[in-house]
């Protein structure tokens, strides 16, 4: 993490009063300076005091502690200042004001704090002024990825892509994201560099396939399949590599060559002169090793797969309307397949009834009822988060005339997905929501074609309101409460703590909950209740009452102390 200590500036007599604006990212910095005031009234700094401190400091690798030479330092205030770092890692600003700064520094193959950090970056401050002691600047190395790529009599295989997959945690949840990759070169090497710390899986991709001659003198066609490191056909059987900062981790692959099976039918139900896309994957949704031909005019399509476990082919185009089909189907792959087909259908549709509990008068502007919602007052929208990655997510989207609006959710494949329900109004509480018989917000939605059920949704306006502190002896504007439900843990509330520690939520549903403080949230899978379960100790606990207004205190975790 990037430190810097600086000291609490003591110069002036009198009231002092910050005027600070602050725009912290990786790219910029802006710092309004310190200003003195005495009885209201701007005091002009002094001659003395224009230009009269200097700023030293040092770079080091926040790892081994070492100094960092050739880094680029940047001090922001009434404008931007840069230097370099000598050869003991040592920079220096000379004819520096009174005021309050920031400092950021850049070193190719490291990162500083904001570049990393995936929640509000912390404000990092140096009061100028007299007896300013030198200040520290950590950076964090950048890990890396090396290794070798060679077939089964050790030969290297050149042009072999490597991709990775990051498990980063994103808004509490685990998810899996493409990040890059590089090519093994003609020595069968490969290195991916600037990785920052985390989980990550590699994937070698080879070159399509390879004619090999027999003994007899028959030619035929074998293929390098995809390998998940260390030698899983797909994700689900891959290992992860846990990288730290300033890791330099050696990843192996041995490839070996697979029969390539033919697969052949045709696919019906598509508009001439659009197209059709077709896609083979692994039973984990992982795209397998595989070339493959459509022609337009017939429909028939022919496949080449390397390959020997079970597979899904998948079929997309539109109708004239644009609206998405599809089509799949799961192949059990022991040798060449024909015959098979896809029959497009449009993708599935789920209306939404969303039924309003009103216990209290409500003002008319936000009286949304269950006879008449607007457009602009549809008191519900919903997120449908594809546990499949090879499943893209859906939204809900309001339909109908303004006089009898309506809400549904379009375009969705078969599958299993998490439901995300987001309040439009903050007077209501999603109180419920159903489908058929599963109870949404304890359980995953699944779909699939046939019989579907409508989504049903109870919002209730009898919320509860929590406002509290966090407790702690510095919270550098950074902290973040999660409201944490007894009922469905999985459905936390975030709220970002202001400068004075204190924070409110205005939207919470009547029951009991946990309330905990974190500095920050990054790498924490907080809507996982086995990691929070790790922190109950210092959880604060409240039950909340229909249209109670509570107030609560919390202590702060630092998260790795």
């Amino acid at each position: 993490m990037a430190t810097i200590v600086s000291p609490v500036m003591r110069r002036m007599s009198g009231q002092l009063c910050l005027c600070v604006a602050i725009l912290l990212c990786a790219a910029c910095t802006f710092v309004v300076p310190l200003k003195a005031q005495t009885g209201g009234n701007v005091m002009q700094l002094g001659e003395d005091d224009q230009g009269a401190y200097t700023l030293n400091g040092t770079v080091v690798s926040s790892v081994t502690g070492e100094p960092l030479s050739r880094a680029v330092v940047q001090l922001s205030a009434d404008g931007e200042r840069s230097t370099f770092t000598d050869h003991e890692g040592h920079f220096q600003f000379k004819g520096l004001p009174l005021l309050r700064a920031t400092l950021v520094a850049h070193k190719p193959s490291f990162f500083n704090e904001n570049e990393i950090a995936r929640s509000r970056p912390s404000q990092q401050f140096v009061d100028i002024g007299p007896g300013i002691p030198p200040v520290v600047i950590k950076l964090i190395p950048a890990a890396v990825i090396v290794g070798h790529v060679n077939d089964a009599s050790g030969l290297p295989l050149e042009g072999v892509a490597l991709n990775l997959i990051n498990s980063r945690i994103v808004n509490g949840r685990k998810q899996l994201q493409q990040q890059g990759g590089t090519a093994s070169n003609e020595e069968g090497e490969f290195r991916i560099p600037n990785l920052t710390s985390g989980s990550y899986y590699v994937v070698a991709r080879p070159r399509w396939n390879r004619n090999l001659v027999t003994a007899n003198g028959a030619t035929k066609e074998e293929a390098f399949p995809a390998v998940y490191y260390p030698d899983a056909p797909d994700l689900a059987g891959a290992t992860s590599i846990q990288l730290t900062p300033g890791q330099r981790a050696q990843v192996e692959f041995t490839l070996r060559p697979a029969p390539v099976f033919s697969i052949s039918g045709v696919v019906t139900g598509y508009t001439s002169g659009r197209g059709v896309g077709l896609q083979l994957v692994s039973s984990s949704g992982d795209p397998i090793s595989s070339a493959v031909r459509f022609n337009q005019e017939t429909g028939t399509f022919h496949a080449r797969v390397a390959s020997g476990s079970p597979c899904i082919i998948k079929a997309h185009a539109e109708d004239p309307t644009g609206r998405p089909l599809y089509a799949e189907k799961i192949l059990n792959l022991t040798g060449n397949l024909a015959g098979i087909h896809l029959a497009l259908i449009p993708s599935l549709s789920i209306p939404i009834i969303v039924r309003m509990e009103e216990t209290k008068p409500q003002p008319p502007e936000e009286n949304p009822s269950a006879d008449h919602i607007g457009k602009r007052s549809m008191p519900l929208s919903i997120h449908l988060s594809s546990l499949d990655r090879s499943r893209p997510d859906a939204w809900s989207s309001v339909e109908g005339g303004p006089e009898n609006p309506s809400l549904a959710i379009r375009n969705i494949e078969e599958g299993k997905y998490r439901i995300e329900p987001i309040s439009q109004n903050n007077s209501w509480y999603v109180k419920s929501i159903s489908y058929g018989s599963t109870d949404l917000l304890r359980e995953d939605l699944v779909v699939a074609p046939g019989g579907l059920s409508s989504l049903e949704v109870v919002l209730s306006d009898d919320a509860a309101t929590l406002s509290g502190t966090v407790q702690s002896d510095n919270i550098e504007g950074s902290a973040t409460v999660l409201v944490v439900p007894e009922r469905t843990p999985q459905a936390v509330k975030t709220v970002y703590v202001s400068g004075n520690g204190g924070f409110y939520v205005n939207d919470l549903a009547p029951g009991d909950y946990k309330v905990l403080a974190f500095d920050h949230l990054d790498g924490l899978e907080y809507t996982n209740p086995e990691v929070l379960r790790e922190y109950s100790s210092k959880a604060a606990e409240i039950s909340l009452q229909s249209n109670e207004k509570a107030t609560i205190k919390v202590d702060l975790v630092k998260i790795g102390e």
